[in-house]
């Protein structure tokens, strides 16, 4: 009896211990549509310079992109880690249900940490380049002190990704360590895929191919927006 009434308090403490902390959990609420700059590490300047990059690769992308700054997670969760609450945040704005494809670029300044949210589709194309923004364009400004330049490059290089006004190849060359193969690889895929295909082959076994064609095709990893990337400095 004694130890049945001592799992029920050991419970309750437990479960109360769960509530308080969760309630400890702050979410702050946006101010604007692009830049929440909750740290106050931006400029005017920077502020209205970044802020016209992303409105026009909204404009042409369809894609919901926010830039949020904080001094420190702690201020607004505890305990909590910044890449976990960057994920928080993005889903407490519901980023993702304004145009079904969006970005929250997230930057805490004491934690020296910054994340890339794309939503919660798996993992793909876009998700490795954003490691390669945050690493290269990203990092190396913040640890000089300039969040400014660091966010104003990492939007710039982000923009041009999504709005693919750079060619394909540079941004392979740029940001991926395996450019050239990549390119070659493209290249025999692009070869393949535009070879007119001409009958049956001697022995192709027909149902087989039909069967083939009726199997639901999946989606390219290049078309998956979701995932994220993180770096530290």
């Amino acid at each position: 009896m004694r130890k049945t009434v001592f799992l029920m308090i050991f419970t309750a403490l437990l479960l109360s211990a769960a509530f308080t902390a969760r309630a400890d959990v702050i979410i702050p609420q946006p101010a604007d549509e692009y830049i929440n700059d909750f740290a106050g590490v931006l400029t005017a300047t920077d502020k209205s310079s970044i802020s016209s990059m992303l409105r026009q690769a909204s404009l042409k992308t369809g894609a919901s992109i926010e830039v949020v700054t904080v001094n420190s997670v702690a201020d607004y969760a505890p305990g909590e880690d910044p890449e976990n609450f960057a994920l928080t945040l993005f889903k407490a704005w519901k980023l993702e249900e304004k145009t079904g494809k969006a970005i929250l670029i997230f930057v805490s300044i004491k934690d020296r940490q910054v994340s890339m949210e794309l939503g919660s589709a798996k993992q793909g194309f876009y998700d490795n380049l954003m490691r390669k923004v945050v690493k290269a364009r990203m990092v190396p400004n913040f640890k000089e002190g300039d969040y400014g330049r660091g966010i104003y490059e990492g939007v710039r290089t982000l923009s041009q990704i999504l709005t693919k006004q750079t060619d394909i190849m540079d941004i392979a060359a740029r940001y991926l360590p395996i450019g050239g193969a990549f390119a070659f690889l493209l290249l025999v895929i692009l070869i393949l895929v535009l070879l007119p295909k001409k009958g049956n082959k001697p022995g192709q076994d027909k149902t087989a191919e039909k069967a083939a064609k009726k199997q639901p095709q999946k989606k390219e990893t290049q078309d998956i927006f979701g995932g994220g990337a993180a770096g530290s400095w």
